[in-house]
């Protein structure tokens, strides 16, 4: 669906400023709490009326703390897919209100809003633009990386047609039944019944990122796979000769595009990451990029950035040792032994050097986990089981635990305990947001503080009256019950 004219939204209030919160949530069983079968299918009352309240009570949270905390989604759905499900949400009236900011496909191209949520529930105008991604963010991203996804994706393009490949492109390589036209596999694009036809399908991740589809026996049968190994000399030299730092892998799996082989091309915007992760996947451009950038800004401002998710593709950002890296490479300690998938090492690192401590605990960065139930008591284990054992409790405490659907629960507790871990912060915060998480008012909570510093006062000043020297025994009375040796 195309955007007409609309203002883009005054984001003025939400600009990185003292005491403001930064949230970055995943989608799909984080912020959407249920199964994308039940969001698009399930006409059971008990669910739709469930949904539809849990939206109107987030709605009102947002609502209530405008000024005061910015809402990003970032999701490893495509920009079609989201706009999909954001369609559903509309049609079956669940009222789902839209971000500040939406980052889809893993990291991929920024869409800053436009218009109001008002403009698509009750004009139909989807608030984002897919041809209009942040600019800023891919300046950012070519002038580390030299990457221009444009001119990549023009030379993939060229290279496939002097081969006769057709060449389609597509919102998503999941089913027509799931997402229509908008899918790959729909009427006159790929046929899923044949693929072994001479077709490549890029889908739609943005600039950022590159995403294709090649024919079944494309890494198999020696003519066809001639044709590849030509396209992959000839894309290295470009990367080369335009001087860009390309990270990139394939993959082929029967449950995945129709069993098709798939290729990989995204920006390299931090090398060292090969250093601390195993899954070639996490190399890359990841949330993490965007929810660390918010951290750096965060530390100089004395904001907080609370980053939510529920699964593995969210474990990057919601990892405390990846944004203590930074931290400890300032002050020249040894990153070689971290390994992001062992919290412990980090541990171990805060232990050795306990000046690390306290820079650990005022990192303005907090996270949220989803956790499923899979039946009364139990919850399914996940990926993320080892962050919330290290960092879930106790005194390195990073990580808020909340059964799913309960999101604002989660971060409202997270605000709350970074409160008590950076004093400047909590003296900084809106009101809205101390009315949301206290229950009070910056005036109250002053009076209040207040009154218990008196309180304090005059405790000491009762002690102190209580307290009875005897300099000839040497002891210090305390009390006439307890009295303590002075030696």
């Amino acid at each position: 669906m195309k955007i007409s004219a609309l203002t883009t939204v005054n984001n003025k209030n939400l600009n990185f400023s003292s005491g403001k919160v930064h949230l970055f949530s995943d989608f799909d069983k984080t912020y959407m709490p249920e199964s994308h079968s039940d969001f698009t299918k399930n006409q059971h009352s008990h669910f739709v009326d469930s949904i539809r309240g849990y939206f109107a009570d987030f709605r009102d949270f947002l609502s209530k703390t405008k000024d005061d905390l910015k809402f990003t989604i970032t999701t490893g759905r495509t920009y079609a897919e989201f706009e999909t499900m954001a369609e559903i949400s509309r049609e079956r009236k669940f009222g789902m209100p839209l971000p500040d900011t939406l980052i889809c496909k893993n990291g991929s191209d920024e869409y800053i809003k436009l218009g109001t949520d008002a403009h698509f529930y009750e004009g139909g105008y989807f608030p984002f633009d897919y041809k209009q991604p942040n600019p800023a963010k891919e300046a950012e991203i070519k002038k580390l990386t030299g990457w221009d996804g444009r001119k990549i994706k023009e030379k993939l393009t060229a290279l496939f047609k002097a081969h006769d490949l057709q060449v389609i492109e597509a919102g998503s390589e999941h089913s027509r039944k799931d997402y229509g036209w908008r899918s790959m596999f729909s009427s006159n694009n790929l046929d899923i019944d044949n693929p072994y036809e001479w077709k490549v399908a890029f889908r739609n991740d943005g600039n950022c990122k590159i995403f294709f589809v090649l024919p079944k026996d494309m890494t198999s049968m020696p003519e066809r796979k001639d044709v590849l190994r030509h396209i992959n000399d000839e894309m290295q030299k470009f990367f080369s000769d335009n001087s860009m730092k390309v990270h990139s892998y394939f993959n082929q799996k029967e449950n995945a595009c129709g069993g098709r082989p798939y290729f990989v091309m995204e920006p390299l915007v931090d090398d060292t990451l090969k250093l601390h992760v195993s899954d070639i996947e996490d190399s890359g451009l990841t949330k993490l990029f965007d929810t660390k950038k918010a951290v750096r800004e965060a530390v100089k401002t004395n904001d907080l950035v609370v980053a939510a998710g529920d699964s593995i593709n969210d474990r990057m950002m919601l990892n405390p040792i990846h944004y203590m890296l930074d931290e400890m490479k300032k002050r020249n300690i040894d990153t070689k032994f971290i390994n992001a998938n062992s919290p412990k090492s980090l541990i171990s690192v805060l232990e050795k050097h306990p000046e690390l401590y306290e820079i650990y605990r005022k990192l303005p960065f907090m996270a949220v986990i989803e956790k499923h139930l899979k039946d009364e008591k139990l919850t399914e284990p996940t990926k993320l089981d080892d962050l919330i054992h290290y960092f879930g409790e106790g005194k390195y405490k990073k990580i808020v635990v909340v059964e799913n659907g309960q999101l604002k629960d989660g971060i409202k507790e997270a605000i709350k305990l970074y409160s008590e871990y950076n004093r400047e912060f909590k003296n900084s915060l809106g009101n809205s947001l101390i009315k949301e998480i206290f229950g009070n008012t910056k005036s109250s909570l002053s009076g209040f503080s207040k009154s218990i510093m008196t309180c304090v006062a005059l405790l000491g000043f009762v002690a102190g009256y209580k307290c009875v020297y005897d300099n000839t025994a040497k002891q210090q009375v305390v009390s006439k019950e307890n009295i303590i040796r002075i030696k």
